[in-house]
């Protein structure tokens, strides 16, 4: 990790990353090879959805990555789909958001696509 002029921590930011596995058993899937890095402003998340029963996944599902400060505010958001019609084995997922300063927690969920 280096600091920028503004002493925002940059490079690989992965330690920063919370699962919440109790969405993914609820929604029947599995994160995994997850990885961040903050690079001039931009948040990019790398990761995997499988399926945590056989190569389909049950329904259609979104994977939110919610962004958020040392205050613990929300400051930025990216959302993936994956559908359940198209989906064998496990999906590469690559998101890029513009964060403004520095982070502090990473979450990176799955849910209903209508939640």
């Amino acid at each position: 990790m280096t600091k920028t002029k503004n002493d925002i921590v940059e490079g690989d930011v992965t330690h920063l990353i919370e699962r919440l596995e109790v969405f993914e058993e609820r929604m029947g899937v599995r994160l995994d090879a997850l990885f961040a890095k903050l690079e001039e402003g931009y948040l990019t998340v790398n990761f995997e959805l499988h399926s945590r029963d056989g190569n389909q996944i049950k329904e259609d599902t979104k994977v939110v990555i919610a962004v958020y400060d040392s205050a613990g505010r929300l400051v930025a958001r990216g959302i993936n789909q994956s559908y359940a019609a198209v989906f064998f084995g496990f999906e590469a997922f690559s998101e890029t958001i513009r964060v403004p300063g520095q982070i502090a927690k990473i979450r990176v969920m799955p849910k209903h696509p209508q939640g």
